[in-house]
């Protein structure tokens, strides 16, 4: 603009208007950005391209009064809770970092804020983009959210240069501008820019930000297995794999891991080496340095790992060794069919702490210690597969030159801490021992029947084997693993579960997920609430653009896009009584059960199924809300109902056809016509329209002889929605019920209002809000009922899916080729008079905090502590204690406090020290005013870092104190509560 009208930037005040951001830009550290700006001179119309695409529009305009343009008589009232501690830099960006924001450098440009962020300070870096960004950074921190949120309108911006100038110039060299939010007018004002109406979108977090987190069980594995995990051939193979694997990951002193296999002429898509490096590669830190001998002919090999880094050279393993110094070597078949020259070949190949992994028939080491013995090799695990079975050989060791003996006890004083010490640094200096680390041997014997001795016959053959790590369990030698967990092992059978998405936007990841719905009764129902069986519940075309991210959340009415889920808006089940009932709920139909508002249900009537009732609710309910409660459709009256074959269509022709009126609609095929001809004979063929063009429009002006229609029922959106608008008649409604250009703000243009028109957005998710006495509210509830018993209401025609089949329903109604309603069947109906019986679903486990119960976390205002907290919180947690000998000292630890009691949290922040048996008492007695004690998590801790030769006694009690004693305080003090009432 300074360049358009011949000025300098610092003297051009500007004001920018309905500015739209219509994507994101993503910028690459290796390629540049490049904006084309283009203004229209007459009429400051503006928008900026960045790859052929526009991505911002707008009007911008001189201000030659700047400050006339800027808001007056604002109130700058005292900010409430000036008695808290203020949000510091390192605060606020920790918050906004745990919302999915990621700032650095200049954009880290907020200073201070108090807890609400309603008056801040900010740097002024002589930067005017990162200083407005640092303004809008400061619009959200006062949002109750974790949710990632990006600006996408700003309804008005004032730039005024001088005005910044001058306020930088008062504040002197590294002051900082006073920034304020004015909440009620949405306005953002620092030095001498102001925002107004700035709209914000909720945005996905970026996929693959991380890897995803591996679903893992701990569990005891016998180093001589003979039970195979699971029938599952390829499962099994898996667990057995990783077992050996990670054995020779903690034995081989590196994580760096050099890995050959000889290809022995089996099949390309049979070799090791990929599944090897798969879990290898799943371990924290580890890489692998993989090659692969594969004989005279290695084209096939190297075309089955050309995707893994793996090197393929010509050697065989059947003359040579096929390499040297290797962590791990892998054959398969070599004690069954190869034999002692290959097997030495193999052994060759190894370092000092190798391994050969062999992949062997059943029962084929039972006749091959020979083979073995002659090769200098021992078997250290044995792991059976469902088709095979995996052996790790090792040399075998001499005996040790001085073993030393230290007994961990639970001696408190932590005295072995300097015997090992001292055994590990004489290691070191002998060269006989094998040095640091690598000289360590661990042995856990719980239930031992006689002390350890390395000689001892009950312990000799483990202690030949050499290994790291030794449980003795029940007898049986082994050590723990983290194994994989199956995706059968990941469910639970439930009661109470709901359907949501893993991932926006991806149908593939739709799953039953574990329902809070379990303590629902337990805790105390609301007001005016029934928990419902559901049998039957329907997809509407909300639950469509919600779960494939064409919608975005907050689109919706409400706090509906902090939820969870919020799929789902109806359902036919059955009553907490056994009534058959059928209603509508805000979110989290998609259910097993549901908490139904007891105003929005409606008894079935007895000639209908449950699955016919679940096709009436949201249908009828829409469509009465629409057309009678807000377009107040009279007899005799002309409608345009648009998508006249869903349910909402069905069901407004319905109600149209009976009050009178006259009908227009449209469908989008020949089959979809015909089927509404059959289903409403009164309905005349020639007043159907096509709803895939907007031909629909000459069809309604020629039929009605110009004049157009009373009433619009829209749900068509981009140029069909403006060829809607152009039918309404003087003195139409339009009823807008799609919700994609409402959320994308489209224009409509206000010509057509001078034909004394009205524009109605019908959003029935807003009645949910309404309170019991709310008008339109009951008057749509009387309408469903009243059309019940006259016969205008009646069930939808509706395609079932069963209740394991819902990527495939999604799927089905996203393709719009359904007529009527698509419904998911959760169980069958009873036959009459029998018993409603508990369905079970298998659904993946969420945990659930008791709503009645008090929760304390011991070291709860550390960082990881308020985290668990805010967790507690979102899964149910309606009572904290936060336990901290030093107290709310910071400004981020009192907003969180402050944001959860606000939203009717009881947080009681106790300075009580656990460790201690009195503080424990006084600790537990302050939970249970709130409440029973539902739960006590320690997450009290001292860190004492280092490598052992650097430890001391004094470090391990210091790390112990808070762990072990306070847990034994606290566990004796629950114990003396619930057993002897101290």
């Amino acid at each position: 603009m300074a360049k358009l009208h011949n000025k300098k930037p610092e003297e051009t005040p500007i004001v920018m208007e309905n500015i739209q951001f219509r994507r994101a830009t993503i910028v690459s550290r290796d390629t540049p950005v490049r904006f084309l700006i283009n203004i229209l001179d007459g009429t400051g119309e503006f928008d900026v391209c960045e790859g052929g695409a526009v991505v911002v529009t707008g009007h911008v305009r001189l201000a030659p009064e700047p400050a006339a343009e800027r808001l007056q008589d604002l109130d700058d009232e005292p900010a409430p809770d000036q008695d808290l501690p203020p949000l510091l830099t390192d605060d606020i960006y920790k918050e906004l970092r745990l919302r999915g924001y990621n700032y650095g450098g200049i954009f880290r440009g907020i200073r201070r804020s108090d807890p609400r962020g309603i008056v801040g300070q900010l740097a002024w870096d002589d930067n005017w983009i990162s200083f407005m960004d640092t303004m809008l950074q400061f619009g959200i921190i006062g949002v109750d959210t974790r949710e990632l949120y990006l600006p996408t309108r700003l309804q008005r911006v004032l730039i005024d240069p001088a005005a910044q100038l001058a306020a930088v110039a008062a504040l002197g060299e590294g002051g900082l501008l006073p920034v304020r939010m004015y909440r009620d007018l949405d306005v953002i004002r620092a030095g001498g820019v102001e925002f107004r109406g700035v709209k914000t979108s909720l945005a996905p977090r970026r996929a693959n930000a991380q890897a995803a987190p591996k679903l893992e069980k701990y569990v005891f594995m016998p180093y001589d297995n003979a039970t195979v995990s699971t029938e599952d051939t390829s499962r099994s193979k898996r667990d057995a794999l990783t077992v050996s694997l990670q054995l020779v990951l903690e034995n081989a002193g590196s994580i760096k891991l050099k890995l050959a296999e000889a290809a022995l002429d089996r099949p390309a898509e049979a070799l090791l080496t990929p599944l090897a490096m798969q879990v290898l590669e799943s371990e924290p830190q580890v890489r692998v340095d993989a090659s692969l001998a594969a004989g005279p002919a290695p084209a096939p090999y190297a075309a089955a790992v050309k995707d893994l880094g793996v090197k393929v050279n010509p050697k065989d393993g059947k003359s040579a060794p096929i390499d040297t110094e290797c962590h791990l070597v892998l054959a398969a078949d070599v004690l069954s069919r190869h034999g002692a020259a290959t097997l030495g070949h193999l052994a060759a190949a190894l370092a000092e702490s190798g391994m050969i992994l062999l992949e062997e028939p059943h029962r084929a080491l039972d006749g091959a210690q020979a083979l073995l013995e002659a090769a200098g090799l021992q078997c250290v695990s044995r792991q059976l597969a469902a088709s095979c079975e995996y052996l790790l050989l090792r040399r075998r060791r001499g005996p040790a030159a001085a073993t030393v003996v230290l007994d961990v006890d639970d001696d408190r004083s932590f005295a072995w801490v300097d015997a090992l010490r001292a055994a590990l640094e004489r290691a070191e200096r002998e060269p006989e021992l094998r040095a640091g680390g690598r000289a360590l041997r661990c042995y856990f014997l719980p239930g031992a029947r006689e002390p350890f001795r390395p000689d001892a016959p009950a312990y000799a053959a483990q202690v030949e084997r050499d290994l790291a790590f030794n449980v003795l369990r029940a007898g049986v030698w082994g050590s723990y693993r983290h194994l994989e967990l199956a995706a059968a092992e990941a469910h639970l059978q439930v009661e109470h579960a709901y359907v949501n998405t893993l991932t926006r936007g991806d149908l593939s990841s739709l799953r039953w997920i574990e329902s809070p719905l379990r303590y629902a009764a337990a805790a105390g129902l609301p007001a005016r609430t029934e928990l419902c069986r559901v049998y039957c519940a329907p997809l509407n075309f909300r639950d469509i653009m919600l779960a494939t991210g064409k919608l975005p959340p907050d689109a919706l009415p409400g706090n509906l896009a902090g939820q969870e889920c919020i799929l789902g808006l109806e359902f036919s089940g059955r009553s907490s009584d056994g009534k058959r009932v059928m209603g509508m709920v805000a979110a989290c139909g998609l259910a097993s059960t549901v908490l139904a508002d007891k105003g929005f249900l409606w008894e079935v009537p007895r000639d209908w199924s449950l699955e016919q009732a679940a096709t009436v609710p949201v249908a009828y309910a829409t469509a009465y809300y629409a057309l009678v409660v807000r377009g107040r459709m009279r007899r005799g009256e002309s409608v345009l109902v648009h998508a006249g074959t869903g349910g909402v269509g069905q069901a407004a022709l319905a109600i149209a056809l009976h009050a009178g009126c006259r009908v227009f609609t449209t469908v989008g095929t020949p089959d979809k016509r015909a089927f509404l001809r059959e289903r409403f004979p009164a309905l005349p063929a020639e007043n159907i329209g096509n709803s895939r063009d907007t031909s629909f429009e000459q069809l309604v002006k020629r039929r009605t002889g110009g004049r157009g229609v009373d009433l619009v029922l829209n749900s068509l959106a981009a140029d069909k929605l403006h060829a809607s608008v152009r039918c309404l008649a003087e003195g139409g409604r339009f009823l807008e019920i799609g919700k994609l250009d409402l959320s994308n703000d489209t224009a409509l243009g206000m010509s057509i209002f001078l034909k004394n028109t009205t524009f109605h957005g019908i959003l029935l998710d807003a009645l949910f809000d309404a309170d019991s006495e709310d008008s339109d509210k009951a008057a749509v509830v009387r309408c469903v009922t009243e059309g019940i018993a006259s016969g205008a209401v009646r069930p939808l025609p509706a395609t079932v899916f069963s209740d394991h089949q819902l990527e495939q329903a999604f799927r089905y109604m996203a393709t719009g080729k359904h007529i009527g309603k698509v419904v998911l069947r959760v169980r069958d109906e009873e036959a009459a008079g029998a018993r409603p019986a508990s369905k079970l679903l298998g659904a993946l486990p969420r945990t659930y905090l008791h709503p009645a119960r008090c929760y304390v976390l011991v070291g709860g205002t550390g960082g990881f502590g308020l985290e668990l907290a805010q967790w507690m919180v979102r899964r149910g947690a309606t009572r904290l204690v936060l336990n901290s000998r030093g107290g709310l000292r910071t400004g981020y630890q009192a907003a969180c406090v402050r944001r959860w009691r606000a939203a009717g949290v009881a947080v009681a922040v106790s300075t009580a020290d656990a460790s201690t048996p009195a503080g424990a008492r006084a600790l537990l007695r302050e939970a249970a005013a709130l409440g029973p004690v539902g739960g006590v998590f320690n997450l009290a801790a001292v860190l004492r870092d280092a490598f052992i030769d650097k430890q001391t006694p004094a470090d391990f009690q210091a790390v112990a104190k808070p762990k072990i004693d306070g847990e034994q305080r606290l566990a004796h003090s629950i114990f003396c509560a619930l057993y002897t009432q101290c």
